[in-house]
């Protein structure tokens, strides 16, 4: 039952997928393509349509690293545009991983939140680099951004209010990914919110090595 509530906010989610983010693109597009004659605007509606097709053809719960990095380019794709030169973002996912199944936008749904709270507001260049690698205890991903940062309280009240059923109507993808993490990992996953004002936000994702088949849809599937 709690699986399926928690699916469900995925759905809901995914059925958002930030109605702002989606009226910030599009204003962009049309602010360069007045600007620049309709230059530049070919790839980013590709992507744009690419994201929408992907998340209505998304069945499985359970989806690769890769085809979870192919989705987060597609967005990083697009943030990219907004932000022009003052955005760069580097994908750093090792090629043993990439088979690796995770619950899907897991990752995607961290670099949103890195994107909307950490680096909307700021004028300096802004950067998000992602990572996937294995470590001496399985599955570990991470997630940083140059932003805004998050204050200590918010930070305590954020990490205290991962596991509450609270509506808020607060960090629901964050505690969405917590939620969905810990179930399907029966537990064991890893997951850990660090930041310093005004300097970097960093999220790590801790997957346990000894989810391996994931035959039975509890646990990630590294085939080897």
């Amino acid at each position: 039952m709690e699986l399926e509530r928690v699916r469900a906010e995925l759905k809901y989610l995914e059925s958002q997928v930030d109605p702002h983010f989606l009226f910030n693109t599009l204003n962009a597009i049309l602010v360069i393509c007045k600007k620049y004659k309709y230059e530049q605007v070919t790839d980013v509606i590709r992507n744009l349509a690419l994201i929408m097709r992907r998340l209505l053809s998304w069945k499985d719960d359970l989806i690769t690293v890769e085809e979870e990095v192919s989705f987060i380019e597609m967005y990083l794709q697009i943030e990219k545009f907004r932000f022009q030169n003052r955005f760069s973002y580097v994908l750093d996912i090792a090629p043993e991983v990439l088979n690796c199944r995770i619950p899907k936008m897991s990752i995607q749904a961290l670099v949103e939140n890195s994107c909307k709270h950490g680096l909307q507001s700021v004028k300096w260049a802004r950067e998000i680099h992602v990572s996937a690698s294995r470590n001496d205890t399985g599955l570990q991903i991470v997630v940083t951004d140059n932003g805004k940062g998050i204050e200590k309280e918010k930070l305590e009240w954020i990490k205290s209010h991962l596991e509450t059923e609270e509506d808020t109507g607060q960090n629901v993808g964050l505690r969405n990914v917590y939620k969905r993490l810990m179930l399907y990992y029966n537990g064991r996953a890893g997951f850990s919110i660090e930041s310093t004002e005004y300097e970097r936000t960093v999220i790590t994702i801790q997957i346990p090595g000894e989810f391996e088949s994931g035959s039975d849809g509890g646990g990630s599937s590294c085939i080897k």
